[in-house]
């Protein structure tokens, strides 16, 4: 299982269980009270009794995710404590705990997670102007992309590539457009991005484009340069692999974003090693960023 596969374990009803252990502190709660509390009575009887045994699912989903991924204890008896390694903290520190979690090849495998970071990396490398359709299986375009052995990173049917857009768009790395005429997912890492880019930068005017992108992809190695980024490219269908010194579209778009919003500076340096952004205008050599601080 993984959170790709578990359909019900959604980032907010993990948010949900964390936010109430946090409170309860040691005392934790039993498994039979967090049901009522991720089901309400209010929910239980517009749903009837015959939805009680999809409740039960979800809340063992939901669990054993978080158990997977090493947020939550399950004693035998039903007794449900939060492990300290994240008891404190805001939605960031919990944001931040997951993400290491699913986007690190060895430390998602540890967690049961071992194919989450290839379908994101699949997902990134895909042109965001072209977005994805939500209601669409992707499973013969992964596998003419990136190889049948790859299983198609557990993205087998409709519901799991709904499931996974869920955790691209909470880990900064998607968005979704849901109009009555149109319902797509958008490949985009700007919010995964900023996240990180300040502490990359901080202190620093100015940093060669190479640098900055070379520690981003240690902090989120689904990135260009990053871990899972490279077993996934090195797969990849001639047609779609990124040429050498060049970044994706999307990592370019989001970047381009970033400027756009007065955060980021990019310049080209003359005789500066560049590196070219993908941008919907065509190529763009950028040698040195800047991170701006909005006042």
């Amino acid at each position: 299982m993984s959170v790709v596969t578990s359909l019900t374990a959604v980032p907010n009803r993990m948010v949900i269980v964390w936010k109430y252990l946090m409170v309860t502190e040691k005392t934790g709660i039993n498994e039979s009270e967090l049901a009522r509390l991720l089901r309400p009575t209010s929910l239980q009887r517009r749903q009837g009794d015959s939805d009680e045994d999809r409740s039960a699912t979800m809340v063992n989903e939901v669990l054993s995710e978080m158990q997977a991924l090493g947020i939550v204890k399950r004693d035998k008896g039903g007794k449900i404590t939060l492990k300290s390694i994240i008891s404190d903290g805001d939605n960031g520190k919990f944001l931040e705990y997951v993400e290491k979690r699913l986007l690190d090849p060895e430390i998602a495998d540890k967690h049961g997670q071992g194919r989450f970071p290839g379908a994101l990396v699949w997902f990134l490398v895909q042109d965001p102007t072209y977005p994805l359709k939500w209601s669409q299986n992707y499973i013969e375009q992964i596998e003419a992309d990136c190889g049948a052995n790859t299983s198609a990173f557990d993205l087998t049917d409709v519901a799991r590539f709904q499931q996974f857009a869920y955790w691209a768009r909470y880990l900064g790395f998607a968005w979704r457009l849901e109009l009555p005429d149109i319902n797509v997912v958008f490949p985009d890492p700007t919010a995964a991005i900023v996240r990180h880019l300040p502490l990359v930068v901080a202190g620093q005017s100015q940093r060669p484009i190479q640098d900055v992108m070379n520690e981003l992809a240690n902090r989120l190695p689904v990135l260009e340069g990053g871990s899972a980024r490279l077993a996934v490219e090195s797969n990849l269908s001639p047609e779609k692999r990124r040429p050498e010194g060049q970044l994706s579209r999307s990592t370019s778009i989001a970047l381009e974003r970033l400027e756009v919003s007065g955060r980021l500076y990019m310049e080209r340096i003359a005789d500066a090693p560049a590196i070219n952004l993908d941008t919907i205008s065509g190529l763009r050599p950028v040698s040195h960023l800047t991170w701006q601080e909005i006042r």
